[in-house]
């Protein structure tokens, strides 16, 4: 389907996984690279059916410019590969164009996954407990645990920032468990008996 949607000076291959990487000649500006994109993800995203079934099929693509945001190939790439990243986590724009910023933020992001693998270690997360009450009564039946991560130089790291960095880098594993064998010990040691709900990623559930 993606071949047939393809026109003169258009190129689409497969590079690995789920990844295809596409090139258009002969671009003048970056609403045409746009429109490129968006002609790409409409044929991706429109759904297959399979006997009774419908299947539906989601793509998130970043966009780079030549020379604007690269000379070579391997920036590129790279730079698209950003934005592309940059799209999947935007609830809205599933096509992204890369800004310089992007960099800044992959630099900043690889900062963080270095230092939250001695987090634990260093006795920095900790857990907060947010309440659960019976709405009738107003009586607390239980508690959500919520991981805090106190960096000595940057302060509280929120949980949106930190979380997607552990899932992505595998860390999500030791940090869970620590979040577990903390949240039930604590819990433990409660006088009252109630209920406690920690969240649990799809990693340490495999």
């Amino acid at each position: 389907r993606l071949s047939a949607r393809l026109g003169r000076n258009e190129f689409l291959a497969r590079v690995g996984g789920d990844e295809f990487v596409a090139v258009k000649l002969d671009v003048f500006s970056i609403n045409q690279a746009r429109e490129f994109a968006k002609s790409l993800r409409e044929e991706i995203c429109r759904p297959i059916e399979q006997g009774d079934r419908v299947l539906s099929v989601g793509a998130s693509l970043g966009v780079t410019l030549f020379p604007d945001d690269g000379g070579t190939v391997d920036e590129l790439l790279g730079r698209a590969d950003l934005a592309m990243y940059r799209a999947k986590q935007s609830p809205a724009a599933k096509i992204c164009r890369y800004d310089a910023s992007m960099d800044e933020n992959s630099r900043n992001r690889s900062a963080l996954a270095m230092e939250l693998r001695y987090a634990i270690e260093r006795d920095e997360l900790e857990l907060h407990y947010q309440p659960q009450t019976e709405v009738g009564t107003g009586e607390v039946i239980g508690y959500e645990a919520l991981l805090r991560w106190h960096h000595p130089v940057r302060g509280l790291v929120g949980p949106n920032e930190f979380i997607p960095i552990a899932e992505e880098t595998g860390l999500i594993v030791p940090i869970g468990e620590w979040v577990l064998k903390t949240a039930c010990a604590e819990a433990a040691s409660w006088r009252r008996q109630v209920k406690i709900a920690v969240n649990i990623a799809p990693a340490q559930i495999a």
